[in-house]
Formats: C-alpha cells, sequence, structure tokens
C-alpha cells in the first residue's frame, strides 16, 4: 500500500522485532565478529611463526583494536548488524508488544486522543536552519575522514589509552605530593568523594547504555512533556509495570502463559524484560524531586504538523524503546484508517536499541566463567532468633540478656538509645554492647559499637582475596562465600543481599530495605569501612571521616539531619567525647558526653544537663561487671574462662542487682547445656546445637519445649510446647515462612514479593486473603481485603505517604517537612490538622480543623513539661533526671505525685488530697502488696513462673487461680472471708482457646472458626431436665472479619457495613433498624 501516513491515537498498537528475531539476530552478528576476529588472529599468527593459542594477551588486543578500527571506518559493524537483523525479521516478523497509553487533551482523531510525540519542538524553520549547518559540519568531517587510514583510528584509539595512563600516573604522584600534610589529607578525601560519585553516576549511565546503547537523539531544542506514554511489554519500564502485565497475561490467557513458562524461548524473553524492569526501577531510586520515573514515550512525529506545540504522531515513528506505531490500520483496530498525516519526522526523545541484548549478555558470561568451576561454595550463617517469643525466652539466660548458648553479656535496650533524630532516613544513636565483640578500635572501647561501625574485612586464614567477614552490629561476623566483582548472593538465613561492583565498591542490603554501601579504608587494605546507609526510596545518610580514619560527621540529605563527633582523649584518640547536632541555621547543640575509665572502657554517659544517664564497670579481661540504669538500679555479673567443643572464652556465672534478684549460672559446655538457678531455688535448663540454636527448653516448672531447625540455613522448622502441641514452618526459597502449621492443623500461609521481601498474599486458617500491592521502590501501594475492597497509597520520592486512597475512592492527604515529620493531614470532608515543629524539630503545636491550636513545651532534654490548650487551659509535667515522670499538674492546679524505685517502678503515688497509694514489691519485680488511699491492702502471690496463683482482697476474700502449661488459666476458686470456695472450670484447646467453663450451676461451650472466632456459645444448667433445650447465641461474619448477625432465642440482630468496614446499619428483631452516619474517613 506504499508508505503508510496514518494518524496515531490513543490505545493504538506498537510493532517490535520479535525475541526469536533478535535472538537469532544476534546469533549471526556473533558468528559472524567471531569469525572476522579468529581470522585477523590466524593471519597474524601466520606471519608471526605463531598459533592462534600461544598469542599473548597484548597481541589479541592489538588485533582486537586494528579489527574494530577497520570495521569502524569502513562502517562494517553496522551493515552486518542490519544485514543480521533483516534476515532474522524475515524468519520472525515483528509482532504487536505494547499500546499507545495517552494522548492531547483537547485533540481527537476517530473520537480517541490523538498521539503526539512527548515533546514540544523546534519552528520548521529553526529546523531547517540547523539541519543545513549540520550537513555543512558533516560534510567537512567526511573530508577529514576520508584522509585516515585504518592505523590512523586504531593509533587515536590507543593514544587515548596512553593518555589514561599518563593522567594515572600524574594522579599517583599528587597523592603521594599530598601526603604529606593534613591539608593534603583534607583535599584527598574530598577528591576521593567527588570522584566516587561521578564514577557511581558514570556506571550506571553505562550499564543503561550496554543494556539498550541509544540509536537516535533528540532534535536540540526539544523541550520533553510527561503525557503521551506507552505501555511497552518488551521494555517494561519497573517491576511494578512487569508484574502487571504478566499478571495480565494470566488473566487473558491463563493456559497460554502456563505452557509459555515451561518453553525455554519464552523463560528467555521473560528475563530480559525482567532485566528491563529491573534497570527502570534502580534509575528511579536515584530521580531527584523534579525528576519523573523512568516511562516509555512517543519520540517521533511529523516535523511539519503539531499538536499543542508537539509533533504528531502517526504510523511508523518510534517510541523511546525503539517500538513503530503500526503500518496495518486493520480497519481502524490497531491506528486510524480514514486520517493521514504527512511530511518528514522529527525525533524529539533519545530512542533506545529496542533488541533483546543477547549478544552483550553472552559475552559478559563467556568473558567471567571459570573453567573446571561450577558454583561458588555457600558459607554457613548463623541464624538470628526472633521467629517467635518462645525461641526468644528459651535462647535467653537472663532477662537483662545474657545469650544462654554463649554466655556473652549483651545491651541492646532503650536506655542505650542516646538520641534519635527525626529525617527523612532518621538517625537513632543506639549504643550496643556485646561481650564477643573483640574490636579494640571502636568509638567506645570494647565490646561497644553503633551500627555505624559495621565493615567488612578479609577473611582470616583464607587465601581468596574474594573472601570477605562482614562485621555486623554487635561485632557478630558473618563469613561471606567468595564474591566476583560484578556479581553478588543472597542469603536467606541472614536475610542479606552482598553485591560487588566491579569498580569494587560493596553493598550489603538487608529484608528491612535498608543498603550499606562500603568502601575502601585508606588505613587498612584489608578492610572496608560504611560510606552511606541508604533507604529504597534513595534517601541516604552520608558518612564522613576525619584524617585519622575517626568518624566525624554522619548527615542526611541537605544536612537534615547532622551530627558532628569530637574525639578529644590524647591517651585514647580513637574514642568519642561529644556528640552535637548542626543545624542549617542555628547554633549547635550538645546531644551527649561520653566518660572513659583509664583504659579507655566507656564507664559514662553523660546528657546535656550533666547527669549521668549510664555507668558501667569492667573487670581485668574487659568483661562488664555492673551497669546502671538511669534510675539509679545497678546490676552485677562475674565471669569465668571456659573451654568447650564449639569455643573458648569468658562466660557470665553469676548476677544480682540492687534490688536483691540473684542468679546462678552453672554451665555443662560437653552437653552443650546451662541451667540457672536462683536465690528462690527455682531452676531452668537450657540446649542448644553446635551452632549455638536452642534446641529445648525447661521452664522452673519443668515443662519441656523443645527446637527443629534446618541443617544449612538454620530455619526453625518445628516446636514441640509444654503441653505436647506441635507446631510446623514452611519456608520458600528465600527463607521466607510461607506456612505456619498449629497444633489443631490450621495453617496459615503467605506468599512473599520475590525482589522486595514483602508479603504479597496472606491466607489466615479460615482462607480469607488478604493481598498487597508495591510499586517500584518497594512501597505499600495497594491492600485488598478478603471482601476485595481496596485501599491505595500514593508516595513522594521520599517514600511519604502522601495520599490514601479508600475502598469508597475517598482521598485523605499528608504533607511531610524536610525533616520528614508529619505538617498537614487533609481528610476525605477536606478537613485538615497542622503540626508544626520548634528549631529543635520538636512538636511545638497542633492546629485542628477548626483553627484549635494546643501548644507543647519542653526541658532541656525534650521531655514534654507543658501543654497548653485552645481555651488556656494547662497541663504540667514534671520528669525526674532519667526522664519519668513524678509530678503532674492540672488545668486546675491540682497536683499528683509519684515515687519510684530504682527499677523506674511506682513506690507510691500522692493525688491531689494528699491520700496516698502504696505499691510494694519482691526482689523479683513482683507486686506482692497494693494498698489504696483508705489504707486497705490487697496481697498477691506467685508460682515459679511469676504467675499470680492468689490474690487476698481487704475484706479476706481469695482468688486462686491455676494454669496449664500454656500459662492460660484454667481455674479460679473464689474464697469468701467466712469460709467456703466457688470453683469454676475453664477448658482450652490445644491453640489456647477457652471451649468450655464449668461453674456450680452451668456448663457453657463455646465454638469457633478457623481464624479464632467466636461462632457459638451453648450453655446448659446442671439441674436442666434431660433432652431440655440449652441456651445458645449464635455469631456469622463476612470473609473481613466484621460481625454479621447475633441469633438469639429472641431473635436476631443483623449488621450492615460501608466498604471501608464502618457499621452502618443494625436491624433489630422486631425489624426496627439502627443507623449509624460518618462523615471523612470514618468518622461518626
Amino acid at each position: 500500500m506504499g508508505e503508510a501516513f496514518w494518524a496515531a491515537r490513543e490505545g493504538d498498537a506498537l510493532l517490535h522485532t520479535s525475541f526469536l528475531a533478535d535472538l537469532v539476530g544476534s546469533a549471526l552478528e556473533f558468528a559472524i565478529n567471531a569469525v572476522i576476529d579468529f581470522a585477523a588472529l590466524a593471519v597474524v599468527a601466520l606471519a608471526t611463526g605463531a598459533t592462534v593459542a600461544t598469542l599473548g594477551c597484548s597481541a589479541v588486543l592489538l588485533v582486537g583494536t586494528v579489527v574494530g578500527a577497520t570495521m569502524l571506518l569502513s562502517g562494517a559493524g553496522e551493515k552486518i548488524s542490519k544485514a543480521c537483523e533483516d534476515i532474522a525479521n524475515s524468519l520472525f516478523p515483528p509482532k504487536i508488544e505494547g499500546y499507545i497509553l495517552t494522548g492531547s487533551g483537547d485533540t481527537r482523531i476517530n473520537s480517541k486522543r490523538a498521539a503526539r510525540a512527548a515533546a514540544t519542538a523546534l519552528s520548521r524553520h529553526d529546523v531547517e536552519t540547523l539541519d543545513a549547518q549540520a550537513q555543512a559540519e558533516a560534510e567537512e568531517e567526511k573530508r577529514r575522514q576520508d584522509a585516515k587510514s585504518m592505523w590512523d583510528v586504531a593509533g587515536e584509539y590507543l593514544d587515548a589509552v596512553k593518555g589514561r595512563a599518563e593522567n594515572m600516573a600524574k594522579g599517583v604522584v599528587s597523592v603521594v605530593s599530598r601526603m604529606g600534610s593534613a591539608e593534603g589529607w583534607a583535599s584527598l578525601g574530598n577528591d576521593a568523594l567527588a570522584e566516587a560519585g561521578d564514577m557511581l553516576s558514570d556506571t550506571g549511565h553505562f550499564i543503561s547504555e550496554m543494556w539498550q546503547p541509544t540509536v537516535a537523539t533528540a532534535y536540540p531544542g526539544s523541550d520533553p512533556k510527561q503525557d503521551d506514554k506507552i505501555d511497552c511489554h518488551k521494555h517494561p519500564s519497573s517491576f511494578t509495570q512487569f508484574m502487571a502485565q504478566k499478571l495480565q497475561a494470566l488473566t487473558d490467557d491463563p493456559v497460554g502463559t502456563v505452557l509459555g513458562a515451561m518453553n525455554t524461548f519464552d523463560v528467555l524473553e521473560t528475563g530480559f524484560q525482567a532485566a528491563s524492569a529491573l534497570i527502570g526501577s534502580v534509575s528511579n531510586l536515584f530521580k531527584g524531586d523534579d525528576e519523573p520515573p523512568a516511562a516509555e514515550y512517543i519520540a517521533e512525529g511529523t516535523r511539519d504538523v503539531r499538536i499543542n506545540s508537539q509533533p504528531a504522531a502517526r504510523s511508523g515513528v518510534r517510541c523511546t524503546c525503539e517500538a513503530k506505531v503500526v503500518d496495518e490500520p486493520e480497519n481502524g483496530v490497531h491506528v486510524s484508517g480514514d486520517v493521514r498525516i504527512g511530511g518528514p519526522l522529527l525525533v524529539v526523545r533519545d530512542i533506545k536499541s529496542g533488541k533483546s541484548q543477547i549478544t552483550l549478555v553472552t559475552t559478559i558470561a563467556l568473558t567471567f566463567m571459570q573453567p573446571g568451576r561450577a558454583s561458588a561454595k555457600s558459607a554457613c550463617f548463623m541464624m538470628g532468633l526472633g521467629i517467635n517469643m518462645m525461641v526468644q525466652k528459651a535462647g535467653s539466660a537472663l532477662n537483662r540478656p545474657v545469650n544462654a548458648a554463649t554466655g556473652a553479656k549483651y545491651l541492646a535496650g532503650d536506655d542505650d538509645v542516646d538520641f534519635s533524630l527525626p529525617g527523612h532516613f532518621p538517625l537513632e544513636w543506639q549504643r550496643t554492647y556485646s561481650s564477643r565483640d573483640e574490636r579494640t578500635e571502636g568509638m567506645f572501647g570494647r565490646g561497644w559499637s553503633v551500627l555505624y561501625e559495621v565493615c567488612l574485612e578479609r577473611t582470616p586464614d583464607n587465601p581468596d582475596e574474594n573472601c570477605m567477614t562482614y562485621v555486623a552490629p554487635m561485632g557478630r561476623r558473618i563469613d561471606l562465600q567468595a564474591v566476583e566483582p560484578g556479581s553478588g548472593f543472597y542469603s536467606p538465613g541472614e536475610g542479606l543481599a552482598v553485591r560487588r561492583s566491579e569498580q569494587g565498591h560493596w553493598l550489603i542490603s538487608s529484608d528491612d530495605g535498608v543498603y550499606r554501601l562500603f568502601e575502601a579504608d585508606p588505613f587498612s587494605p584489608q578492610r572496608r569501612r560504611l560510606k552511606m546507609l541508604g533507604d529504597r526510596n534513595s534517601n541516604c545518610q552520608h558518612l564522613t571521616y576525619d584524617n585519622h580514619g575517626r568518624l566525624l560527621e554522619i548527615s542526611g540529605d541537605r544536612q537534615r539531619p547532622c551530627i558532628r563527633l569530637h574525639y578529644e582523649l590524647a591517651a585514647h584518640p580513637q574514642r568519642v567525647t561529644r556528640i552535637f547536632r548542626h543545624y542549617p541555621e542555628g547554633e549547635p547543640e550538645l546531644l551527649r558526653r561520653y566518660r572513659y575509665d583509664e583504659a579507655g572502657r566507656l564507664n559514662g554517659v553523660v546528657d546535656n544537663a550533666g547527669q549521668y544517664q549510664r555507668e558501667f564497670a569492667y573487670d581485668d579481661n574487659d568483661c562488664m561487671t555492673m551497669h546502671r540504669e538511669p534510675g539509679g538500679e545497678r546490676y552485677y555479673y562475674t565471669w569465668a574462662w571456659f573451654e568447650g567443643p564449639d569455643d573458648a572464652a569468658w562466660r557470665v556465672t553469676g548476677h544480682h542487682t540492687d534490688s536483691g534478684e540473684q542468679y546462678r549460672l552453672d554451665w555443662n559446655l560437653a552437653e552443650r547445656s546451662l541451667c540457672v538457678t536462683d536465690s528462690l531455688g527455682r531452676t531452668r535448663c537450657h540446649w542448644w546445637d553446635a551452632q549455638g540454636l536452642v534446641t529445648a527448653y525447661r521452664d522452673e516448672a519443668g515443662q519441656m519445649t523443645t527446637f527443629r531447625w534446618s541443617d544449612e540455613e538454620r530455619l526453625l522448622l518445628g516446636m514441640t510446647d509444654a503441653q505436647g502441641g506441635k507446631w510446623r514452618y514452611v519456608y520458600d526459597r528465600l527463607g521466607h515462612l510461607t506456612e505456619t502449621h498449629d497444633p489443631l492443623g490450621r495453617v496459615e500461609q503467605t506468599q512473599w514479593h520475590p525482589v522486595w521481601h514483602q508479603p504479597e498474599t496472606e491466607v489466615d486458617a479460615a482462607g480469607a486473603a488478604w493481598r498487597y500491592e508495591y510499586d517500584e521502590r518497594g512501597n505499600l501501594q495497594a491492600v485488598i481485603d478478603p471482601l476485595h475492597q481496596r485501599t491505595v497509597y500514593g508516595y513522594d520520592r521520599h517514600g511519604q505517604v502522601v495520599r490514601i486512597t479508600d475502598a469508597r475512592g475517598g482521598d485523605k492527604y499528608l504533607q511531610w517537612n524536610e525533616d520528614g515529620q508529619l505538617m498537614r493531614h487533609t481528610d476525605c470532608s477536606g478537613s485538615q490538622t497542622a503540626w508544626f515543629y520548634d528549631e529543635r524539630t520538636r512538636l511545638e503545636r497542633v492546629t485542628d480543623a477548626e483553627s484549635n491550636s494546643t501548644r507543647y513545651s519542653y526541658d532541656g532534654n525534650g521531655h514534654l513539661t507543658e501543654v497548653m490548650f485552645a481555651d488556656g487551659r494547662t497541663e504540667r509535667y514534671q520528669p525526674d533526671a532519667a526522664g519519668r515522670l513524678v509530678k503532674y499538674t492540672s488545668p486546675a492546679g491540682q497536683i499528683t505525685r509519684w515515687q519510684r524505685d530504682g527499677q523506674g517502678r511506682v513506690r507510691r503515688q500522692t493525688d491531689a488530697t494528699g491520700r496516698r497509694t502504696a505499691y510494694e514489691y519482691d526482689a523479683y519485680g513482683r507486686l506482692t502488696t497494693l494498698t489504696n488511699e483508705n489504707g486497705e491492702s490487697y496481697r498477691f502471690r506467685y508460682d515459679v513462673l511469676d504467675r499470680v496463683t492468689e490474690q487476698t482482697d481487704p475484706g479476706g476474700s481469695r482468688r486462686v487461680y491455676g494454669y496449664n502449661a500454656l500459662n492460660a488459666v484454667t481455674a479460679v476458686i473464689y474464697g469468701g472471708e467466712r469460709g467456703g470456695e466457688i470453683r469454676h472450670g475453664l477448658e482450652r484447646d490445644a491453640a489456647g482457646r477457652l471451649t468450655a467453663k464449668i461453674t456450680p450451676e452451668t456448663r457453657t461451650k463455646y465454638r469457633y472458626d478457623a481464624a479464632d472466632r467466636l461462632l457459638e456459645i451453648r450453655r446448659r444448667r446442671h439441674d436442666a431436665a434431660e433432652g431440655g433445650e440449652p441456651e445458645v447465641i449464635r455469631f456469622s461474619y463476612d470473609s473481613a472479619g466484621n460481625l454479621l448477625s447475633e441469633e438469639t432465642a429472641q431473635g436476631v440482630l443483623q449488621h450492615r457495613y460501608d466498604v471501608q468496614g464502618n457499621r452502618t446499619e443494625t436491624q433489630m428483631p422486631d425489624g426496627r433498624t439502627l443507623r449509624y452516619l460518618y462523615y471523612g474517613s470514618g468518622h461518626l
């Protein structure tokens, strides 16, 4: 039909070369180039008397340079590529691989939005003028190039290589010359930072160009626009788009999709699509505030026909991924069949190659393949405890934690969080202590560290330079398998992904979305220090070091937040002494001071008011013997050296407190067991395996719990609880928990996102499913409940929620300040609440939708001291030195006071009238007596597991409690002051649910569904006549758990709900209806 000029519209189809054509064309191109290179090498070998196999690397490089220069000079490379492409396309013609998504808002063709190139362009006159200038310059360049030989071209290439070598040599001389002074070292550091940033940027561009080379560039003066997008199935712009396309394919053609998954070529094609999606998603991580996310656009249009100042699109025009608008209208289905647009074409956006880069992938694979080596040997990682509370309890020898397997003392609680600063990536300064952390060069001395001190070190006693050990938080050492440049791996047991760039940068990311970038340590060639922390939304914390290799500054984007560390001890120059917070404007703020003993060990933490918050002491072996809490309570430890089958180390053997707690730890390392006995004579025992994972735990009542672990990744496979109930756990190949089987045989299931390690689908034991969708950065984008009601979340570039669209379509909006703090919330009705902060980022004022403001005041340590309400009423709060509330003044001036002990427990409360309530505790922190304002006392007794077994009221009446092995109450006995007892028995199933209650008069049974929702209560009196009807109450629910009906002998109550789960109606048994009205996002 000749050249087609059919007008393009929204929804029209796009053509791409088929994957099979790319495969055949790449194979031909690869083979032809290989033959040419081999032939050239053979000629050189013949001339030199050598063989191809014996030619040296330099000779092969030189021949490759000459061949490349020849092909460049002659254009043969491009001709070969084009010929191979034509042959492949004749065998496997192009096919529809996408559609135009958007078009003009005010111009239509055949009732559809007109398609345009996604940019405005220069006028026709300006284009013609520039074309004439370019043509003249091209003719001059051609005359110059015609005078060159292939040796000239090769020489230019080698001159460029020589120039780089000379620049490198000059750089070395410059570095050496600057190493002689502190100013020189500072300038080197600044240069290194700048070059690292440029290198990372250049590397990203290089990878993008390798994967999709630019085949046409935008005409000068083109101004990109964000409409006129396309949906390209061959080059998805993000993982979100990739997954959506695959899901749609499965919906449209489930059989074909499943069969395709078993076809090798389809699997390969999917792999290349996923690679494109990955590049798009990764590029989004580095977008700026004003940069749109990755997408594909119409890149070309007619020069002389404009729609809204943008070149009009027609059949044959290319998109940014090299897809083309179809040529055949197919009766107007694929492109307009009756509207034509003529004239020459103009490229207004860069166009990338649309071919699958099979040649590139093949070349890289051949380049890095190591003969005789099939795979790298995986290192063995220790399993981190935490799958359930029982494992944590069994793994800890003491509540103030001592590890039951290693005997090591740990500190990682809230008392050792010195400060927490808001930001798009919040900065939390958490000190942690581990007696097994033997590092001495840290900023707080042996045993202490902060998360910013993680590093990579060459694995000791391993000759492979590609083997590193990750020194994780608390000094835990994880030996990594060998990682070659340009490769990486994922550890399911640790939840860590390890990557190493070609340039030597190491990146370790965890399942929580935190990325850690490491750089070479200039003071230790065997070590890589932390350079940057980041998250999936490109929020970062940058670490700066001084000329001595000490951490000097941590700063977020635009220096928010920013802290600087000071080192002032001549005897221990590596120890930090003060930390200041710096602001873009205003004076720095002192956050913490640190004190050390003569050996350079941390012995005091002082707040900005000069109050000691923590104190520590150590023995001659650097083991912690005492720590004091902010309230004043002291905790003491004794140690002994043990040598066992797994290690030799110092272990805690005793522990006591100021309050009177005492524990003795008896170790039997040959059996890998520990028994802990307190001053009350109670004993609990722990057993573990060679990897330090707890295998059995016997509590103080003699009840046994056992655990079963996988051999390699050390994942918890099963648990038998103290009552004999069996739990079973199933995981996917990445170590995510996919199934939990409980003692009743119920199963809860979870399907995980393959990239973001977040749940995609959760199915409860009753079969109700919740689905979750994520954007290309891993942010939760949508939640679909079992009723298929969808809640959608929108984010800004920092990953902060800025819009929430509920199931009925209502929108809530949120605004955030530059410190990552909520500034404004607008609900579905348009009502706004605003938050205001002071210069220290503390909440200063909240203004509600009716313009009523509440104001807040603080002391120097950031503790709340005053709240002033909109009507002028004021509440005042007085904290003690540890920040605990000790005095409250109401708006009426009434004062309540609290007296606390060293552990922060309330000992006495005095109200505004002077009445007192007193609390008494035993040595183990259990409340034994409560005396109320009238002087009446309640007394409590406990069993060996610290469960309340008896309560005596002021009048002498008692309540006695019985328990089962799962700590659930099974009996309550009520005793009067004059004697006599009333017993209530409680029966429970293996999951702990109440199944029956027996009183002297009745027996009540309870029945549940698989999701633990109560279905029926059936009560019968013991003296009821045979065959008498029991009292019955029945309940029903929808799949989301909303109560639908309550049925009794008197009738049925029925409930209805809106899409947000708000109850809207209750229909009474007599037919009357109670209605509930809501506004905004669900306010009654």
